[in-house]
């Protein structure tokens, strides 16, 4: 089967919770399917790790750019008056909902996998 997992960030290398979980979805999938990862990342560091995950699965990558600690705080207690959560909004950018579309129309998925709720 063909496989797309939507994630948070890159889960390699795996040393906490969320991406545990997500490298252990891939490395086991991936056995006898065909894995497609789309996630964020947070800074060029990140991206030495790409080389592992490649192993085992296609990967897309889209910057996550990180807002300054005060703005972030505002945006915080902004949320107590939006209809949607602080972290679906820190989220939810073009540029993934880009990425997204583009890799649905060129691949023909039999399931999508989203990881967190943040990401739906």
């Amino acid at each position: 089967m063909k496989i797309l997992i939507i994630a948070e960030g890159l889960p390699y290398p795996p040393v906490d919770g969320n991406r545990i979980i997500v490298y252990n979805i891939i490395n086991y999938l991936s056995k006898n399917h065909s894995i497609h990862l789309i996630c964020y990342y947070q800074n060029s560091k990140e991206l030495h790790f790409l080389n592992k995950l490649e192993e085992k699965c296609k990967i897309d990558i889209v910057l996550l750019k990180s807002k300054r600690y005060i703005i972030r705080r505002l945006d915080q207690l902004l949320g107590l008056f939006r209809k949607m959560p602080y972290r679906t909004i820190e989220y939810d950018v073009s540029q993934m909902h880009k990425k997204i579309k583009q890799v649905q129309e060129e691949n023909k998925f039999d399931i999508i996998h989203v990881d967190s709720l943040n990401m739906a």
